[in-house]
Order: C-alpha cells, then sequence, then structure tokens
C-alpha cells in the first residue's frame, strides 16, 4: 500500500513514502502485530532519508528487546 507519488522498500518491514502534497518522506514501520507506524523524515533528501527510516526501525528494535528483557527479569516461575 502506497500513501502518495512513491514508495521505496529499506527492510522487509520498512519503506519510505513520498505523499502527495509534501515534499518530505516518511518512514513507515510495519509492527509485528501488522499495525504500521509512520514517522516523517522532515527532509525531501532521500539519503536523510534513509538514515532517519533506519534510526526509527532501530529504535523499535532496541525498545522491543529492552521490553522482552524486563519482563523476562520480572517472570515468575511457578
Amino acid at each position: 500500500m502506497s500513501y502518495g507519488v512513491g514508495s521505496i522498500q529499506i527492510h522487509k518491514k520498512l519503506r519510505l513514502d513520498k505523499r502527495a502534497g509534501s515534499d518530505n518522506w516518511y518512514a513507515r514501520l510495519t509492527l509485528p502485530n501488522g499495525k504500521r507506524l509512520v514517522k516523517t523524515t522532515k527532509t525531501e533528501d532521500i539519503e536523510t532519508a534513509k538514515e532517519v527510516a533506519l534510526r526509527v526501525y532501530y529504535t523499535f528494535l532496541l525498545v522491543k528487546a529492552e521490553l522482552l528483557s524486563t519482563l523476562n527479569d520480572h517472570q515468575v516461575c511457578v
């Protein structure tokens, strides 16, 4: 599904979209539950947009790993 005039796949679950009426690129990350996280990269430059999109992706992975680690640390054995 494209959100406008252009779309580039960066990673299996990560795309950059160019929306109609906007000069900026948007990072679109598909989450494990199928929902999408869409964030503006606040730039027209494709290379900068790729860097921002990858930062969004790796931040999500880091937060997910930290959450799983916290849950595992607090798991009660019965």
